[in-house]
C-alpha cells in the first residue's frame, strides 16, 4: 500500500508543470532568429576565448596529461583536440578540449563561476560529429549558458554576501556542478531533441552530476582536476543526451523545492528556482554578468599581475 500510494504521490506532481518539462519546451523551441543580434556576437566570442583557452591549455602539464588520456583510453576519428593536430572519439575530443579549458585558469567567468571549460569543448565536438552549422552551435551554447546561469543563480554562490554582517559568505557547499544541465540540454538540442529527449536529458544529468566541489579545492589544492574537472564534465554532459537518447528515462523532479531533489543532493544551502524560467529564452542575463581574463590565473591574480 505505501508503494501504491507513493506512486500517486509521483503522478500528482509529474501531472502539474515542472521545471524541467518548462526548461526543456524552451530549450527545443527556441532557434538562431529568435536570439538578439548583440547575443550572437557575445556567444561567438564565448566561443572563440574558450577554444584559445583550451589551446594554451597544451603548454600545460595538466593539458598534456589529458592528451595523453585521451589517445590513450578514447582512440578514434570524430572531432578534433584543439592545436594537437589529433583527432579522437566524441568523447575523446570532448574530454581533452574541455581539461585543457580548464587547465590554465584563463576561462570566462560568470556566476556560478567557471561554466564554459564544462561545456562549450562538448558542444563544439557534438557539433563537429554532426556536421552542425554555426547558427546550430550558437543557439544551443547560448541556451546552455544561459540555463546554467540562472540554475547556479539559485544556488548558494562562493561570493554571496552575508546580509548582516555585510561581509562575504563563505558557504559549506558551493561549485559549479549546474553546467551539467545547460551542457547535457546543449547536446541534445545540437542532436535535435524534442522537449520530452531534452527534459530526459536534463532528468538524467541531476543523477549524473558531480558534486560541488569549490569549497574542498579552496581549502586542499591538491589536485589538478581542481574545482571540477572539465573532461569528466565533458563526459557526463554528452552521457546525459546519449542515455535519453537510447531510452534512459529522466527524473522530471530533479529541480523542484522537495527537499530531496537535486539541490539538496549537491548539498546547497541556498535553493531559490524562483528566478530561474520567468523569461528563459526571451530575457538573457549572463551576458552582462561575464567577465574575461587577461592572464592565465585566478582573478585574484589579476592586480599582482598588473
Amino acid at each position: 500500500m505505501l508503494i501504491i500510494e507513493k506512486y500517486k504521490e509521483w503522478e500528482e506532481k509529474l501531472a502539474k508543470p515542472t521545471l524541467v518539462n518548462e526548461l526543456a519546451e524552451v530549450f527545443a523551441n527556441t532557434k538562431y532568429e529568435d536570439l538578439p543580434e548583440d547575443l550572437v556576437w557575445e556567444t561567438k566570442r564565448m566561443i572563440l576565448d574558450t577554444v584559445g583557452c583550451a589551446i594554451s591549455g597544451l603548454t600545460n602539464d595538466k593539458g598534456k596529461g589529458a592528451l595523453r588520456i585521451g589517445r590513450k583510453l578514447f582512440a578514434g576519428d570524430d572531432a578534433h583536440v584543439f592545436g594537437a593536430g589529433d583527432k579522437l572519439s566524441l568523447m575523446g575530443a570532448a574530454f581533452v578540449n574541455s581539461d585543457c579549458a580548464n587547465a590554465c585558469d584563463n576561462a570566462i567567468v560568470c556566476p556560478p563561476g567557471h561554466v564554459v571549460e564544462y561545456y562549450i569543448p562538448a558542444a563544439i565536438a557534438q557539433a563537429e560529429v554532426l556536421g552542425s552549422n554555426g547558427k546550430d552551435l550558437i543557439t544551443a551554447v547560448a541556451l546552455g549558458m544561459e540555463m546554467t546561469h540562472r540554475i547556479g543563480n539559485g544556488m548558494a554562490y562562493h561570493r554571496d554576501i552575508d546580509p548582516v554582517t555585510n561581509k562575504l559568505k563563505n558557504p559549506r557547499v558551493s561549485g559549479f556542478a549546474s553546467a551539467i544541465f545547460g551542457g547535457a540540454a546543449t547536446i541534445g538540442k545540437l542532436r535535435g531533441f524534442d522537449k520530452e529527449l531534452i527534459a530526459d536529458a536534463l532528468g538524467i544529468a541531476a543523477w549524473i552530476s558531480p558534486v560541488n566541489g569549490m569549497r574542498i579545492w579552496g581549502s586542499h589544492i591538491t589536485s589538478a582536476v581542481k574545482y571540477l574537472s572539465g573532461g569528466m564534465m565533458g563526459l557526463n554532459v554528452i552521457s546525459a543526451a546519449e542515455m535519453a537518447e537510447q531510452g534512459y528515462g529522466g527524473d522530471r523532479l530533479a529541480l523542484e523545492d522537495d527537499g530531496v531533489s537535486w539541490p539538496a543532493m549537491i548539498g546547497t544551502e541556498r535553493w531559490d528556482p524562483s528566478g530561474i524560467l520567468p523569461g528563459f529564452g526571451k530575457t538573457w542575463l549572463f551576458p552582462n554578468m561575464q567577465s574575461y581574463k587577461l592572464y592565465p590565473s585566478c582573478r585574484n591574480m589579476a592586480s599582482p599581475c598588473d
